[in-house]
């Protein structure tokens, strides 16, 4: 059995740091597939990858991500601030949509969910699960729902665990992202355009850093580590 590496809850600027090694590492790259991470260069206020374009040949569906992104990103942070104005719209938006056995929106919620967990902010991420768990059987595959629910517990494969550790400490990116981009047709740049969100909501919510020191003191990860499965 493997378990997620453990790693303590980053500072806000360590990980504005990590974000920013991300960004560049992931500039060079042309990923392949139906990606959701593309779209984040276009939205004000999330982070930036100014290399990554359309490449689904699908305006509606490059539209509905434009459109949601921006929401997700302004949901988290009334989340982190204890404002729930905005609902559970904006998470509902991304289940099922996009293509594959996992759909893009659903391996975004994955990423999400995941550094969620992996970076202290386990309140947030109860909140995101049980809007999943409310909706994502009615409007996912079954198979994708697995992930779902093991993402809800703060578990996934180890490429996207490596890759929110790599972003944690500062470190080089590049053999997560190498392994991310081998990882299904593009499910594994679709989950870090949920780790990216999270990362960017959490970095940018400064008062709430002694609320993830809190989390952290229970595990020193933040991760709950991922029960033996037959």
């Amino acid at each position: 059995a493997w378990t997620p590496p453990r790693h303590p809850v980053p500072s806000p600027t360590a990980l504005l740091t990590g974000i920013a090694a991300m960004r560049t590492a992931l500039a060079a790259r042309a990923p392949r597939g139906d990606l959701i991470v593309h779209t984040l260069d276009r939205q004000p206020g999330l982070p930036a990858v100014a290399a990554f374009r359309p490449v689904s040949h699908n305006d509606a569906l490059d539209l509905h991500f434009a459109r949601i992104l921006p929401a997700v990103a302004r949901w988290l942070d009334d989340a982190f601030r204890g404002r729930g104005g905005t609902g559970p719209s904006p998470i509902v938006d991304l289940l099922g949509a996009g293509s594959g056995l996992t759909p893009s929106g659903d391996d975004c919620i994955v990423g999400l969910l995941v550094a969620l967990h992996a970076l202290g902010a386990r309140n947030v991420a109860a909140t995101v699960a049980c809007v999943v768990a409310r909706h994502a059987p009615r409007r996912t595959s079954r198979l994708s729902a697995v992930h779902l629910d093991a993402a809800c517990a703060g578990e996934a494969t180890e490429p996207l665990h490596a890759a929110i550790a790599a972003l944690a400490a500062g470190t080089s990116p590049e053999p997560a992202l190498d392994a991310l981009e081998r990882f299904g047709h593009g499910s594994g740049f679709d989950a870090l355009a949920g780790v990216l969100l999270a990362a960017d909501a959490i970095a940018h919510n400064r008062g709430f850093a002694a609320c993830f020191r809190r989390s952290s003191s229970v595990g020193t990860d933040g991760i709950r580590t991922p029960a033996r499965r037959p």
